[in-house]
């Protein structure tokens, strides 16, 4: 419903790849999640993890501070943000192949067609299948070290018997 109300592109597959975006970036959120607690030993420690993980991947998405002005130092963080994937994701579908009615002459500047918002964004170029395999890769990630986390930490049983496969 909120997709409809929102005034977004009435046309069924962009309506499609839109859910199947929100899906995939709540299953790579849910991952993290399962990473985190399977990593402390309590529930304030996985709260810890996650706090850190989601504040690094939220400040650095491209959302909040543009990626043109995000220090090089940390620049790395913008790239595997699962929630920068799903944002610029979620524009490219959006905008791609939609046509704008024409500009009001007083307008200085005037974009026409969606490509050219692309552009303005910094969104030229982007796949949204590309960012959305990220996701699920990222996600499959997640899994297997919350899976090493389980079978490695705070068994209470030694190393040498935990290495016994």
């Amino acid at each position: 419903v909120g997709y409809w109300t929102m005034g977004f592109s009435p046309v069924g597959e962009k309506f499609l790849m839109f859910v199947w975006i929100v899906v995939s970036v709540t299953i790579t959120g849910t991952s993290l999640m399962m990473m985190s607690g399977a990593l402390s030993k309590t529930m304030e420690g996985a709260n810890g993890i996650a706090f850190f993980f989601l504040l690094f991947f939220m400040l650095f998405n491209g959302f909040y501070i543009n990626e043109n002005t995000i220090p090089a130092a940390y620049k790395w963080v913008s790239e595997i943000s699962f929630l920068g994937m799903a944002i610029k994701a979620a524009v490219v579908n959006e905008f791609t192949d939609l046509k704008l009615n024409p500009c009001d002459p007083t307008v200085s500047e005037c974009l026409f067609q969606g490509v050219d918002i692309l552009a303005e964004l910094g969104f030229k170029g982007i796949n949204m299948y590309d960012n959305i395999l990220y996701m699920w890769i990222e996600s499959f990630v997640f899994r297997f070290i919350a899976y090493l986390g389980l079978r490695f930490l705070y068994t209470g049983r030694p190393w040498r018997e935990l290495m016994v496969w």
